[in-house]
């Protein structure tokens, strides 16, 4: 509970920090930005989570911009 509560806190701060144009992409960035947090914690689970829902966007959306963030968190799995 306080590793979610501590990303939502990160999001939160980036929220205030970089102003969104598209809720998508920066709900998408956020979501990269909080599957490098678990990594860290070793939250494979939440990762692998985070990974399939930026896939699905990338496929649905094209943020191809994504992609390189989400290959080199894959590759640390």
């Amino acid at each position: 509970m306080g590793d979610n509560k501590s990303a939502d806190s990160v999001s939160d701060k980036v929220k205030q920090i970089i102003p969104a144009e598209d809720e998508s992409r920066m709900g998408s960035l956020i979501n990269l930005l909080k599957g490098e947090l678990f990594l860290e914690r070793n939250d494979y689970e939440k990762v692998e989570e985070i990974i399939l829902e930026t896939e699905k966007l990338i496929q649905e959306v094209g943020l191809n911009m994504l992609v390189s963030r989400k290959e080199r968190i894959l590759a640390e799995l």
